[in-house]
């Protein structure tokens, strides 16, 4: 294979691929080591020094071959992944309880129309995953952190196999959904730490009632007041265009594989992108999640691992996609198939969570 058949097999990523530049470095190097290290390490009078490269030949100072910076931003984005833990999403309900999972201290961290064919009933025996193995990635100033990573598995989108390839689909079986009584209320609070310090927070309270106030509040900072209550209306068109996405997606599993196939259609990352996708779906209905859990099954570059635990502790069945490029670990609750967690490999917050729970009247929060 010559430098230009690669070339054009890697076009569309060399498309998607940004020119290095001395500022995006030492932003993203900053971001990487404020993961542990101190809040100094980020001051803008204290940059990170950029690593002094020494030439191998006296034409080291020629721009390189393309498919090479590729392959370097590959590596550098697999790298990324093995700090799984950067970015940290976890939801979950207490189903109206009052359990210590529900308590929100300020101080811590909380439709395609074409023909298709019905997808196949029977399955093969499918065995569970066993070659996962911690990953260890030194970080400058920190001391070697361990995850339990999923394994690389990536590919476009082929046709549908004639049976489930990994045990998604036996989510299926357990969905139900929140419901609020009349009268009471969701608190949902989301918020983002970096360097132990909260940099954002914001708590919502939920009506069942579609044309009722709906309540906001911004979680106070330490040290600083607590900011008033503030009633807003519903977005309507916000729901609208939500339940519009949830619609579109097709009753039976095929019709929906056939519907993500035809959208990342070309895409080397197809799979991947399709995970993505229907993990921004799983905050719908039981009857919209049961159709994605059923669909993930046929997907052979996801994984499935049940007994995993939670970004807080819980024991959730792990749905894990990594292509090098894009981890994605999404957490489910194996009793109701409701999203409780998620895991990526995205630079952004060192640490952000939402966690949610019914609550008598507005205002109030989890004991």
């Amino acid at each position: 294979m010559t430098d230009e058949d690669l070339d054009l097999l890697l076009a569309d990523l060399n498309a998607d691929v940004p020119d290095m530049t001395d500022d995006a470095y030492n932003a993203g190097l900053a971001r990487l080591v404020g993961r542990t290290g101190s809040a100094e390490d980020l001051e803008p009078a204290q940059p990170t020094p950029r690593p002094v490269l020494v030439p191998a030949s006296p034409h080291a100072d020629r721009s390189p071959p393309r498919r090479r910076r590729v392959w370097t931003v590959a590596a550098a984005a697999a790298a990324v992944a093995a700090v799984s833990a950067g970015v940290i999403y976890a939801v979950g309900d207490n189903h109206g309880q009052t359990t210590p999972s529900g308590t929100v201290p300020t101080d811590s961290p909380v439709g395609s129309s074409a023909p298709h064919t019905p997808a196949p009933t029977s399955r093969a025996p499918i065995r569970d995953v066993t070659d996962v193995a911690p990953t260890t990635l030194a970080v400058v100033g920190s001391t070697p952190t361990h995850y339990a990573m999923a394994p690389m598995r990536f590919g476009p989108i082929g046709p549908m196999p004639n049976h489930p390839v990994n045990n998604a689909g036996d989510l299926a079986a357990v969905v139900s959904d929140l419901e609020i009584p009349p009268g009471a209320f969701r608190f949902e609070f989301s918020g983002a730490w970096q360097n132990g310090k909260l940099t954002h927070g914001v708590y919502h309270w939920y009506s069942s009632d579609p044309a009722g106030d709906w309540g906001t509040q911004d979680a106070p900072k330490a040290g600083q007041p607590a900011p008033a209550l503030r009633l807003v209306k519903p977005d309507s068109s916000g729901r609208e265009l939500q339940q519009q996405r949830l619609d579109a997606i097709p009753d039976d599993p095929a019709g929906y594989y056939e519907q993500l196939r035809q959208q990342f259609t070309g895409k080397p990352s197809g799979q991947a992108n399709a995970v993505q996708t229907m993990s921004g779906l799983l905050y719908g209905d039981a009857k919209a999640r049961a159709t994605i859990f059923r669909t993930l099954g046929y997907f052979d570059s996801v994984t499935v691992r049940t007994d995993q635990r939670n970004p807080d502790g819980r024991i959730a069945t792990a749905i894990t996609v990594n292509d090098g490029h894009i981890y994605l670990e999404l957490y489910i609750d194996p009793a109701t198939g409701r999203l409780i967690g998620r895991r990526s490999s995205e630079l952004g917050p060192a640490r952000e969570v939402t966690t949610e729970a019914l609550v008598p009247t507005m205002g109030a929060f989890p004991k």
